[in-house]
């Protein structure tokens, strides 16, 4: 029920309930790292696991996007350092929800103005221009960009929903695109964590531990 009005006993209109809150127009991810980025690698790797978060979110609330934006900044702090901060946003061919076609996007704006010898500590990805999902039948180009990925639509949407569902029922990035996968040590771009809430309810490792 959506859009209803709640009325007292005279059938006077008070108040507009929306039990159904509206799809978000924008879905944005960003973080500043635990040590400045300076390597192309690690900066495509953060930005892989931003598109693959805020992707999931998409089809979480039923929508695809058109545009993905993608920043990162240096420290105005850092005195000594030089600055650079581009922003660049990426059109997709058709509106789309799937992960590696976000993601592709996405590299393709850090190879576009990502810059050697910069310390970037901040980061971040956000989905534009989005719809409502399905909105998106028949508007193929036939000079499409995103070809190489042979599946069909309905190919592609089931595929993302299993990758969701084991990442629900496994947990987060139980399943991931390669781009996006963490390394076995601390990545370089994690965020601090110094002052993280322990996850007792959640992580065994985390548990806390009496001894008599």
């Amino acid at each position: 029920m959506r859009g209803c009005r709640v009325q007292t006993g005279r059938g006077t209109s008070c108040l507009e309930v929306d039990d159904a809150p509206a799809a978000n127009q924008q879905i944005m991810c960003s973080r500043s790292f635990g040590e400045p980025i300076t390597e192309l690698a690690s900066m495509k790797e953060a930005v892989s696991q931003f598109a693959s978060r805020i992707t999931e979110k998409l089809r979480g609330q039923g929508s695809v996007a058109r545009s993905v934006h993608v920043f990162f900044n240096t420290s105005p702090y850092r005195k000594h350092d030089r600055q650079h901060s581009p922003a660049v946003t990426m059109p997709l061919t058709r509106p789309t929800a799937d992960t590696r076609l976000v993601i592709a996007a996405a590299l393709r704006a850090v190879d576009g103005v990502f810059r050697p010898g910069f310390n970037y500590v901040k980061a971040g990805v956000m989905l534009v221009d989005l719809q409502p999902q399905g909105r998106e039948q028949g508007e193929l180009d036939l000079f499409d960009l995103e070809a190489d990925v042979p599946a069909p639509a309905s190919g592609r949407a089931g595929l993302m929903t299993a990758i969701d569902a084991l990442n629900q029922r496994f947990g987060r990035d139980a399943v991931a695109v390669a781009s996006a996968t963490r390394q076995r040590q601390r990545s370089a771009h994690a965020s601090k964590q110094e002052r993280r809430t322990p996850r007792y309810t959640t992580r065994l490792d985390e548990v806390v531990t009496a001894r008599a």
